[in-house]
Parts: structure tokens; sequence; C-alpha cells
């Protein structure tokens, strides 16, 4: 009878761990994954000049920006739908591109929408991580208009007044 109550205990004690742990929420740590589409998309693709290079290429659909990277495809922003949209989510995409070595994306997403400029961001592919293009001082805004300025030469990155600081960090501009 002492050790039927023993067990009783020790398994309400068990139980009772275990519900407030499920209760208080898991907690995963850990690299977090990449999410990849792989459905095809039946609303409308708007395609960005000079977006594909060596089998990596960038697409922009009502849904929001994608990296096609061979048969996968990863998404780099969302159609924003609420009001203030931020990182991440985008009201329009005013210029997307690869680079011509494929290993990184380049685009500038409009992130408030009574706003005509943009925020430029660059996908690293090898690295899935996508990185702010930004100077020493300030995260350089472009223009609508200007937003089409931008080239890849030389595997450097070149905005208008601004280019990569080297080939292996292309989102870290400086004055030219």
């Amino acid at each position: 009878m002492k050790h039927e109550k023993a067990l009783l205990v020790l398994t309400a004690y068990v139980i009772g761990f275990i519900t407030a742990y499920i209760a208080f929420g898991l907690t995963i740590t850990g690299p977090k994954e990449a999410v990849y589409v792989t459905t095809t998309h039946s609303k409308e693709i708007k395609q960005h000049e000079g977006a594909t290079t060596d089998g990596v290429g960038v697409v922009e659909t009502s849904e929001g920006l994608f990296a096609l990277l061979g048969a996968q495809e990863r998404v780099l922003s969302a159609q924003a739908i609420s009001f203030g949209a931020g990182a991440g989510y985008h009201y329009d995409v005013f210029v997307a591109m690869a680079s011509p070595d494929g290993k990184y994306i380049y685009y500038c997403a409009q992130e408030d929408r009574t706003s005509d400029s943009c925020v430029g961001y660059l996908y690293d592919v090898l690295e899935d991580k996508t990185r702010q293009v930004h100077n020493e001082n300030n995260d350089p805004v472009l223009l609508q208009s200007t937003a089409k300025k931008v080239s890849w030469q030389d595997g450097q990155l070149y905005l208008p007044m601004y280019r990569s600081y080297d080939i292996m960090r292309p989102w870290k501009v400086i004055p030219y």
C-alpha cells in the first residue's frame, strides 16, 4: 500500500510537470529553417529585367517576391496587406535582379505605401540570408526614379552615388 501511494504521487508530479511544460509553450532552439514554396503561382507575375542568372532568378507575384533557386522558390518579401509594412514585407518592388554569378539577388522594396522611395536588400543565395544594403552613416534610400539605375559590374553592386565596398560583402556600400 505504501509503494502504491508513492507511485501515484510520483506519477502525479510527472504529469503535472509535463502539463506545465506544454501549457507555457515549448521553446525550440537552434537554426531557423528557411521557408520554401513548391507551388506554382496562378496570379499575375511581374518579371524584372535581368532577373534570371545562372539558374538563380527572382519573380514578383501578387503574393510577394520570390527567389527562384533551381526547382525551388524562396520567399524574399511578402506582399503587405496592412499599413506600415517593415522589413520582410513590401507594397511594391521597384527593382529586383540577380548578380551575374548567381550568388546574390538585389531588390529595392517600398515599405511605406505613401512613399516613392525604397529600401535596398541583398539576398545571399549561398548563405540563405537577406541583408539590408547600407553604408557607415545611414541606409541609402532610393527613389523610384533612380532605383532602375542599379547594376552589377565586376562583381560589385552599383547604386546611384554608391558602390559595393568589396565583392565579398556587396551589401556594404561606399560613395563613389
